[in-house]
């Protein structure tokens, strides 16, 4: 998951080209919204590592975030 935000970041111009053009948003706007998600597959990576059921702050007051580790069976990964 990492290499993936990692992979976000670099391609960040490109994607964020295309998403104007498909969607007409500025190109400001794309950008972030492209780095936005790097970082969250970035903190999605990281919860990772804390998956033995234990509560963690959140970024947001208010919320409660928990972290359960179950299965999920078999999982498939395509690549380009």
């Amino acid at each position: 998951m990492r290499r993936a935000a990692e992979q976000l970041r670099e391609r960040a111009p490109g994607i964020a080209v295309n998403l104007t053009r498909e969607q007409g948003k500025p190109l400001a706007e794309a950008r972030g919204e492209v780095l936005t998600a790097a970082d969250i597959i970035d903190r999605f990576a990281e919860e990772g590592r804390r998956a033995y059921g234990q509560m963690i702050p959140a970024r947001v007051p208010g919320i409660l975030l928990t972290t359960i580790k179950l299965p999920v069976g078999p999982v498939a990964a395509f690549t380009p």
